[in-house]
């Protein structure tokens, strides 16, 4: 009989698709269990981006740990900020679990975790895991797959072109903001300008009117081969988190943006490390900061890229795959 494995997560327009998709990354090691995602929020639209699972099940806070109990699983996998030892603890005696976490700020009751932070610290968990809990922390725990290291780079003819990416969801509505920006301000005549919307972007339609057909902008919503996406690209725009270890590990310099708590890290560890530009939010608007930051990318390019791919290796979804094995 095939081992189980649960996962549990959230992912919609709130909280985005973070979770959704550095989970979806470790799966294909996994590919000879018996899959199940359990989710008290799951945006319709993400549906497809889980064919993985032998099933989906939508399930309240108050009722998941009697309906993961009831699945009888060798091991469950839960990437949920919202979720603690309250419900770890229930199911704890029933199978082994892990947790994927990166605000190290509520109690766990696992037998292994991990933080990709790159500034994260063992000690940051000291109390708020047993003694018996695995940790693993830091960037060689990246949730960065092989494919995206050693990309053979965007051999640059003419303009430089520039991904704008913003996450699966952009609850902030940075593509759209910066996009305009960008277009007002005339960059698009220095710059190519690719625009990833995301799945769940609700500005999806609006960016497709206004700049699908606009000189030095092309539009996408979404694509299942990002590794190479990022191979058509020289720099890019976006957020801090999963995209941004992403796009150290490929190697492309980045702009880089705060737009969520659990990233506000980011620019501690952009700064010790040398590892692209930080912009606030407030920013994306102004023609000046972002002709200026385009600018040190272009000037420093080589040290981000070569500072990147040191910290990041491409390995972290092997390694952390490896690990949830040797638990069962």
């Amino acid at each position: 009989m095939n081992k189980k494995l649960t996962v549990i997560l959230k992912a919609d327009r709130l909280i985005g698709t973070g979770h959704l998709m550095r989970v979806k990354g470790l799966l294909p090691f996994f590919s000879g269990y018996d899959l199940t995602l359990v989710s008290d929020s799951l945006e319709d639209s993400l549906f497809p981006l889980c064919s993985e699972y032998s099933r989906i099940i939508i399930a309240p806070e108050q009722s998941m740990a009697d309906t993961v109990t009831g699945l009888k699983s060798d091991l469950v996998l839960i990437d949920h900020y919202y979720l603690d030892w309250t419900l770890e603890s229930q199911l704890y005696p029933h199978c082994k679990i892990a947790v994927i976490d990166d605000l190290a700020n509520r109690k766990h009751c696992c037998h292994m975790l991990f933080d990709q932070g790159l500034l994260r610290r063992r000690e940051d968990y000291k109390d708020l895991v047993d003694e018996n809990c695995d940790l693993r922390c830091g960037p060689l725990y990246s949730l960065v797959k092989p494919c995206f290291a050693h990309l053979k780079g965007h051999q640059n003819t003419g303009k430089s072109t520039v991904l704008i990416n913003f996450g699966g969801a952009d609850p902030v509505h940075a593509c759209l903001k910066v996009s305009r920006c960008l277009r007002d301000c005339g960059l698009n005549k220095k710059f190519s300008f690719l625009i990833l919307s995301g799945a769940a972007n609700p500005d999806h339609q609006i960016l497709e009117r206004e700049f699908s057909t606009l000189e030095g902008f092309s539009v996408q919503r979404f694509t299942d081969d990002m590794p190479a996406l990022f191979a058509q690209c020289d720099f890019a725009i976006g957020a801090y988190g999963g995209s941004f270890l992403e796009r150290l590990c490929a190697g492309i310099p980045a702009i880089n943006v705060v737009i969520a708590d659990n990233q506000r890290g980011g620019p501690d560890a952009l700064a010790k490390y040398q590892l692209g530009v930080d912009l606030g939010l407030d920013d994306l608007d102004r023609a000046d900061k972002l002709s200026e930051a385009l600018t040190i990318l272009m000037k420093h390019a080589d040290e981000y890229r070569t500072n990147g791919q040191s910290l990041i290796d491409g390995q972290g979804t092997i390694r952390i795959a490896q690990a949830l094995q040797s638990l069962l």
